[in-house]
């Protein structure tokens, strides 16, 4: 991913949070290794960030151009763009047919027991004024809090009903003061979008069909599981060993909620709503 353009790799913390305690971080550390993490303790990350917590690095984590990565991903031969909004889906017949389709329902999922809703979301560039430290490399903590082109950008937030005007901006801000006690901002822009969210918080990606193939709410995580969703998908239409290990197509498999709703009602009872997404 690093040869990309539109990647920066610039390094990252993760800090304990709601959903993501010191007991687990450490034993992601010890699952992962030193090659992809180091755990350092708090006097460790306060001497790198100021942050006086457990703190996990991961020193190949970058920042992403969602919208230049496409568009270097799109320079290949063997893909065509159509900007048609009226776009028809093709049906799954004679060839593998994959429907990576981000918040559109096209006709042949409708029915499908997926427990997904689209979930918008800001993110938010402010200028600093001030600061005795600058930041120099991304921090997870409840959302994330990112440094590029002198712009300190903190997001994303979920916003599972409507919120009021300004207070995505409120949010974001606050992610950034929490970090950095000393810092005066200027708010300068403000991007939102949306993402599909399944009920377990896990992508979708398997087969739902005779040649019929999706791939899709992938939420905040895209930049990583969408990969991994179509290389899985790819090697088992070509009767390759799978991506990862045994367990992950059973985890990722679009029938999985029709075996929990067997047992229990859809949680998401609004369903996949049809929407803008960039997931």
């Amino acid at each position: 991913m690093t040869d990309f353009q539109a990647v920066s790799a610039i390094g990252a913390f993760h800090l304990p949070d709601d959903g993501m305690s010191s007991e687990r971080l450490t034993r992601v550390a010890q699952l992962l290794g030193d090659d992809w993490m180091t755990l350092l303790d708090a006097q460790a990350t306060a001497d790198r960030i100021n942050q006086e917590t457990l703190g996990a690095w991961f020193p190949r984590s970058a920042i992403v151009h969602g919208a230049q990565l496409c568009q270097e991903l799109l320079q290949h031969d063997l893909i065509q763009v159509s900007t048609n909004r009226e776009y028809e889906f093709p049906a799954c017949e004679d060839i593998p047919t994959i429907y990576a389709t981000g918040g559109e329902m096209p006709d042949q999922l409708v029915g499908l027991p997926i427990e997904a809703i689209v979930i918008p979301g800001q993110v938010d560039a402010f200028s600093i004024r001030n600061s005795s430290r600058p930041l120099r490399h991304i921090i997870a903590r409840n959302g994330y809090v990112a440094p590029q082109d002198k712009l300190l950008f903190a997001g994303s937030t979920y916003e599972y009903k409507p919120w009021s005007d300004g207070e995505a901006t409120r949010v974001n801000r606050a992610r950034i003061e929490s970090l950095l006690a000393d810092v005066s901002l200027q708010h300068e822009r403000s991007f939102r979008a949306s993402r599909v969210v399944t009920s377990d918080r896990l992508p979708i990606a398997g087969k739902i069909a005779n040649q019929c193939w999706v791939s899709g709410a992938h939420g905040s995580g895209g930049t990583i599981s969408a990969p991994f969703a179509a290389e899985l998908i790819a090697s088992t239409i070509l009767n390759e060993v799978p991506a990862g290990s045994s367990g992950i197509p059973r985890l990722l498999a679009p029938d999985r909620f029709r075996h929990r709703q067997a047992r229990r009602p859809n949680p998401l009872a609004r369903g996949f709503r049809t929407g803008p997404s960039s997931a």
